[in-house]
């Protein structure tokens, strides 16, 4: 952000000062010991080509303006007035050549070296400056670092998505690994600001710090933008909580990892969906996966276009304003001087803070926009009746060394039937696979005839699959956008207010229920329970009473949108009253997905935000220095978020929304749902298609009650533990027994 000089001059840009962009603040005339000004006067300002960096500079510099009375008459008498004594007040005010003082360059402002007149000028002259304007000034040098940085987390998006399809599993143990080591690194990392000296932005000769200190300070963005103690205390916090969440996180993981396996199935239905991909299929034969990945890129194009218009639109509204030059007040009149500075107009704060509650309106418009369209392609590709049938040529397989004699049946043929004689074999060039030979005819042939005719390879009969195609709807990202765009705007509209409320309290109740122990959710402990299991029986019941009351306020709510064509609350509470109701299969993996996915989003807007604050320390593609490099830090984090959430989100969205709309055609009695349901569903639903299973899960049986005494009992031996001299009670056991 360019600064002004006295005289109201815009340095760097305004006629006559083009060429000096650099703003120097004046000391006073009383100098210290050391020949370095007493205080700096904020007001002095001028523009010089080049920070000096020492004391042999001249600099043209305005001087305090200064009161002088002289007495013009006395004793007289006027209009039948007497005047005992007349005085004169003269205000002067003059701008004279002074020395510079040592200084270095922080963005468009000479900062001086030494430390007290630095912090003075970082805290004063330059924290004046609204914040709006720094963060728009700063926009406008960043913008080519966000954009790569939210392009990295696009395809560190894509990568994920990819790698859970061909190793579901591995790839989401590796993600909540990954998130884990991540965030204790960057908790210590933030954490031993403390241990460092406050940022002054001096090269090493000039402070005697050494190369490792000043490159952590470079780093660091909150101790390179706030400096000294406010910096390094903010930063040790944020460590901490960073650091609280790791372990929250590692808990997470040791629970989750035993339950992956069960959700692969899950996993490959989504996959089916996303990549249109089926096991067994090669790619070769595989249509191109346009479809689902056409919303995500033109969402997080759209999402990422509107932030930075908006943000332009934030740096005009911050640049309008006025000059004024009544800096000069006697007996509370205003008296122009020869110094000017920059004002916003009084209605300007409730402009511009109007202005930034819409600008964060209209993203979560678009947010739940992109949600939308995920939710009605999912739905449009599920209830698409028509399966493209692929043949797979059987695979010729060269057979290596016998392996031994074995008894085989034929499926489909030996049914009943004794079992004929085999040999299994190796597969040539590799010591592990085998494969086993059975003669056609009855009976087969005996051993010496097996060996003897030794067979040289193995011919796999053709494989037949039906997958479902996106063939007819190729372009299902604008037709979603125009549905939701003409029918559906009021209820995105009223989601974007909704959904950002309950967005964070979800993802903590979710990551904290994860990191519990499982097995005893709604158990009751014995009154001589520890503390800890105290605590960990309180959280479970807060987690599971704001899911119970506010879970509906969900993106799976669009699913009802979609098909049931409701307003947005009927919507949310017709969404969880489905799945509530239906039971097995559906109420066992709906929302399994949602730690992984919020999981995956967190470890790679944490990596793309790495790179961008690694660009922005040494100033690699940025337009010119960057003054507030921590709010663009954090304004990258919000973009490379989202972007990451466009494209990790459809994994999430996709697995909700196959099974939201599964329940739906079952509960209305779709005559060709098997036709309609996709292969990977089919071996998971098989025998729950036509109807709801009869029996539900024991959690749901119990909800509401167990809601209720689980919080009673938790509360009572959390102040029976603490406060000894409370009475024990024991009814809370018997009556949940007797329940």
């Amino acid at each position: 952000m360019h600064g002004m000089n006295y005289q109201g001059l815009l340095c760097g840009v305004d006629a006559g000062v083009e060429d000096k962009p650099y703003v120097f603040y004046c000391g006073s005339k009383d100098l210290q010991s050391n020949g370095l000004p007493r205080e700096i006067d904020f007001r002095a300002s001028a523009c010089v080509q080049s920070c000096p960096v020492d004391s042999k500079v001249s600099i043209e510099c305005l001087r305090p303006a200064l009161p002088r009375f002289s007495d013009v008459a006395k004793n007289y008498t006027e209009n039948g007035i007497y005047y005992y004594h007349t005085f004169r007040l003269d205000v002067l005010q003059t701008a004279e050549m002074a020395k510079s003082y040592a200084s270095y360059a922080h963005s468009y402002y000479c900062v001086p070296q030494d430390y007290g007149l630095g912090q003075s000028v970082l805290y004063g002259a330059i924290a004046q400056h609204n914040y709006f304007a720094q963060f728009s000034a700063s926009l406008m040098k960043a913008w080519p670092v966000l954009l790569l940085s939210a392009f990295t987390a696009g395809l560190l998006g894509w990568t994920l998505l990819y790698s859970l399809r061909y190793w579901g599993g591995l790839a989401i143990a590796v993600t909540l690994s990954a998130a884990s080591i991540f965030l204790f690194l960057l908790s210590a990392f933030l954490s031993i600001a403390i241990f460092f000296p406050g940022s002054t932005g001096v090269d090493v000769a000039a402070t005697g710090y050494d190369w490792g200190t000043l490159n952590y300070v470079a780093l660091n963005p909150i101790v390179r933008t706030i400096w000294g103690w406010n910096g390094k205390l903010l930063s040790l916090s944020l460590g901490l909580i960073l650091g609280w969440l790791g372990f929250v996180l590692v808990k997470a993981t040791q629970n989750i990892l035993p339950e992956v396996d069960r959700q692969i199935g899950m996993i490959w239905a989504a996959m089916e969906c996303i990549f249109c991909a089926v096991d067994g299929v090669p790619s070769s034969q595989r249509e191109f996966p346009i479809a689902m990945f056409s919303i995500a890129i033109t969402k997080s194009l759209t999402i990422l276009v509107t932030m930075l218009v908006l943000a332009v639109g934030l740096a005009l509204l911050a640049s309008i304003g006025y000059v004024d030059n009544t800096n000069i007040i006697v007996s509370d009149t205003q008296i122009a001087g020869m110094s000017a500075a920059f004002k916003w107009y009084r209605f300007q704060y409730f402009a511009i803070a109007f202005y930034v509650v819409m600008a964060l309106w209209i993203i979560e418009v678009t947010i739940a926009s992109y949600q939308f369209d995920a939710t009605f392609a999912v739905s449009t590709w599920y209830l698409e009746p028509v399966k493209e049938k692929v043949s797979v040529p059987g695979e010729r397989i060269k057979l290596g060394s016998y392996v031994e004699h074995m008894k085989a049946s034929l499926q489909g043929l030996d049914a009943g039937a004794a079992q004929r004689d085999a040999i299994k074999f190796k597969e040539e060039n590799n010591s592990k696979k085998q494969f086993v030979i059975v003669p056609a005819g009855p009976g087969g042939r005996n051993k010496e005839q097996m060996a003897k005719g030794k067979p040289t390879e193995v011919v796999m009969g053709d494989a037949k699959f039906e997958v479902k195609t996106w063939k007819k709807h190729k372009l299902i990202a604008c037709t979603a956008s125009w549905q939701g765009f003409r029918y559906h705007l009021g209820t995105l509209a009223t989601a974007a207010v909704w959904l950002p409320l309950y967005r964070l309290p979800s993802f903590f109740c979710l990551l904290f229920w994860a990191a519990l122990p499982k097995g005893e959710a709604y158990t009751l402990t014995d009154d001589d329970e520890s503390l800890q299991d105290t605590f960990a029986d309180l959280v479970k019941l807060l987690t599971s009473l704001f899911d119970a009351r506010y879970g509906k306020y969900n993106p799976r709510l669009f699913t009802s949108v979609v098909l049931h064509s409701t307003n947005f609350e009927d919507a949310a509470s017709q969404a969880l009253s489905d799945i509530n109701e239906a039971g097995g299969v559906v109420h066992l993996f709906h929302g399994c997905c949602e730690v992984y996915q919020f999981v995956g989003v967190v470890l790679i807007t944490m990596i793309a935000t790495i790179v961008n604050d690694i660009l922005l320390a040494n100033d690699w593609l940025t337009l010119g220095p960057v003054q507030d490099s921590w709010s663009m830090t954090i304004f990258s984090a919000a973009i490379n978020s989202i972007v990451a959430y466009t494209f990790v989100g459809l994994f999430g969205i996709t697995v909700d929304t196959i099974l939201s709309t599964f329940v739906w055609a079952r509960n209305m009695k779709i005559e060709d749902h098997r036709t309609r349901c996709p292969e990977s569903l089919m071996d998971l639903v098989d025998g729950e298609i036509d109807s709801a299973p009869i029996l539900k899960l024991s959690e749901d049986l119990m909800s509401q009650y167990a809601h209720k005494k689980r919080t009673k009992n938790a509360i009572n031996t959390l102040t029976k533990t603490v406060m000894a001299t409370k009475a024990e009670t024991s009814w809370l056991l018997a009556d949940t027994d007797g329940a």
